[in-house]
C-alpha cells in the first residue's frame, strides 16, 4: 500500500517538473533528466 503511495506521489513530483519546464525552466529539466537517468539504471539493475 505505501509503495502505491510512494509512486502516485513521484508521479506528482514529476508532473509538477514537467509544467516548470514547459514554462522554460531549464534547470527543473534537468533534474527531470538527472532522476530519469538513475532510474532507468535501478529498472536495468533489478
Amino acid at each position: 500500500m505505501s509503495h502505491r503511495i510512494r509512486r502516485e506521489f513521484v508521479f506528482k513530483i514529476l508532473d509538477l517538473f514537467l509544467k516548470r519546464i514547459e514554462m522554460g525552466d531549464s534547470s527543473f529539466g534537468a533534474i527531470v533528466n538527472y532522476y530519469v537517468l538513475q532510474s532507468n539504471k535501478i529498472s536495468i539493475r533489478t
